[in-house]
């Protein structure tokens, strides 16, 4: 018999018959990147063919391109951007950082395995991500949130901690971690290469990706999270334990001790502006976030990240 996924979906519903918007020609993705940027808590900003149409998010928004309002029953795919926008700001409100878009992805709370020193440089944390679907369903499409939930693992602490503590560092890949504008976002990380020496305070790469300098200040890199990278880090720090730690975190990622549906709260009504309200109510959502905690447990576990279609990492 098959695996069978369960799908945690909580249906959204539009009131309002237009669409406010602007519109400017689009001229290249520097200008895209610019105007999220510079209007990020006044539109959500996307592109359509050589438009780029910006969508206000309070009724007093400055005009900066061509005002016009639309049906919203025949552009409604332009509710998508708007909701992504007001559900990375619910969330960072509700103290639950966004790490990335499409799907929208919230880190919550770090899970202990019990063993001090590992729980210091290694984190596992709970990420739920969030997916503005529209799902056609006996011949109508039903606007919702597609929920999955699965647990990251990070290394915590910089290389600079790391090599204060003795770790050894040389041969392996690391990520460099850099702030973003949008305060609402968790800083990126990106991998940069492999570590081939350490001198003055910087490693030196021995494997580096294009366009990455070959000398970089510790402070600023991180190791990777890979398996090999953490099996290391669990010997170093738990010496004899090692193997039970890593029996611990395998254990956690199979079976995590899931947040309550308390974790996650969103208003009843979501507005974006005067014209245009999308309304769900808590009961349904909780539902959808207690599906999240059954699938994990179920008889059939769902193999982390399976609910949910994964998009491209594009923005629309």
């Amino acid at each position: 018999m098959g695996r069978q996924l369960q799908l945690n979906f909580t249906p959204l519903f539009v009131h309002g018959d237009a669409i406010r918007l602007q519109t400017m020609p689009f001229k290249d993705s520097q200008q895209l990147r610019d105007l999220r940027n510079q209007y990020r808590t006044q539109f959500a900003v996307t592109r359509r063919a050589d438009q780029i149409v910006a969508l206000p998010l309070a009724p007093d928004a400055m005009p900066i391109g061509e005002e016009k309002h639309v049906s919203a029953v025949e552009h409604a795919s332009l509710i998508r951007p708007l909701l992504e926008q007001r559900l990375v700001s619910l969330l960072s409100a509700n103290r639950r950082p966004v790490a990335r878009y499409n799907p929208i992805t919230t880190v919550g709370r770090t899970l202990p395995t019990g063993f001090l020193d590992a729980d210091e440089h290694v984190h596992l944390q709970s990420r739920v991500l969030i997916s503005i679907r529209f799902l056609n369903l006996q011949g109508s499409d039903l606007l919702g949130l597609l929920w999955d939930i699965e647990i990251q693992k990070t290394c915590a602490t910089s290389l600079a901690v790391l090599s204060e503590h003795g770790v050894r560092l040389d041969g392996l890949v690391v990520e460099r971690e850099t702030p973003v504008e949008d305060t609402r976002m968790l800083p990126q990380r990106r991998l940069v290469g492999r570590v081939g020496g350490i001198a003055d305070g910087k490693a030196g790469l021995s494997e580096r990706f294009r366009n990455v300098e070959e000398w970089l200040p510790l402070d600023e890199l991180y190791l990777e999270a890979s398996p090999e990278n953490i099996r290391h880090l669990l010997q170093h720090f738990t010496r004899s334990a090692s193997g039970s730690a890593q029996g611990k975190i395998d254990e956690i990622g199979l079976y995590p001790d899931l947040p309550t549906t308390k974790t996650l709260r969103f208003p009843s009504f979501i507005v974006f502006s005067s014209a245009l309200t999308a309304y769900t109510n808590r009961k349904e959502c909780a539902q959808g976030y207690r599906g999240l905690q059954s699938s994990g447990r179920s008889g059939q576990r769902r193999a982390p990240g399976r609910g949910i279609p994964r998009p491209g990492s594009s923005r629309s």
